[in-house]
């Protein structure tokens, strides 16, 4: 249900930047060769994920397509630190998340702020053919996802939404609340960050910005938001490390 959104938003703002987005199946390689084939394109970039699999896939598709004579270039999204940046004193990966967190912390500031979305997309010169949405049938078929709709909102434009209403509000009771089910206390940011929508760089920002500019007892509480974050960074850092967790 929330690819099925996710992408339908998706190809909504390519549309509007001028390059649609195109929907293929079949095996990474094989359709990338393909497509590269059919649009003459001279490189291929993606965003890295870090399960076994994918680790696997990418690194196949990468080499493969450097023997093409292709650019391949994949690049860190999902992550604020990629996972051999941060290591222990003696060059090793972390397994507690204390240390981890105080190593990842000290460099928060270092980061790069998130650049802008680009104003413009230049499509190909032949405009190949591509699946439709539809045809791809994530929908569920008995309609079990009827609440959804009035609570959730796939794409980066709710994402940007749901994260500013929480660093608007939510963010100073988030250190005592955030364990209550009955509180809307919680960031509701986990979807938006599966899906690539939301980059946690964003999330920190915005969480520092509202300490930063809110009343002081919500330092605490966004930094504890933050150390949050720090959480989900050590749980891909763990599966970098050590798949078979």
């Amino acid at each position: 249900w929330w690819l099925h959104h996710s992408l339908s938003a998706l190809a909504e703002g390519l549309a509007a930047l001028g390059s649609p987005l195109l929907i293929r199946r079949g095996p990474s390689l094989e359709a990338l060769r393909q497509l590269a084939r059919e649009t003459g394109a001279g490189a291929v970039y993606w965003t890295r994920l870090y399960e076994p699999t994918s680790i696997a896939r990418d690194r196949t598709v990468k080499e493969a397509l450097r023997a093409d004579g292709l650019i391949a270039e994949s690049f860190n999204a999902a992550l604020l630190f990629e996972p051999w940046e941060l290591k222990t004193g003696g060059g090793e990966p972390y397994r507690v998340f204390s240390p981890f967190w105080r190593n990842a912390e000290a460099r928060l500031d270092s980061l790069p702020a998130p650049l802008p979305a680009p104003a413009r997309l230049r499509p190909p010169e032949r405009s190949p053919a591509g699946l439709s949405l539809a045809a791809l049938e994530l929908l569920p078929r008995i309609p079990w996802d009827e609440g959804f709709y009035q609570h959730w909102t796939p794409g980066e434009a709710g994402a940007r939404q749901r994260l500013e209403q929480f660093a608007a509000g939510a963010i100073g009771r988030y250190k005592e609340q955030r364990d209550q089910p009955a509180v809307l206390a919680t960031s509701g940011l986990s979807p938006h960050l599966h899906f690539g929508e939301l980059s946690p760089r964003s999330a920190l920002l915005a969480a520092r910005e509202a300490a930063r500019t809110a009343s002081p007892g919500w330092l605490a509480s966004a930094e504890h938001f933050v150390r949050e974050l720090g959480w989900r960074e050590f749980s891909h850092h763990l599966l970098f490390h050590y798949p078979a967790t």
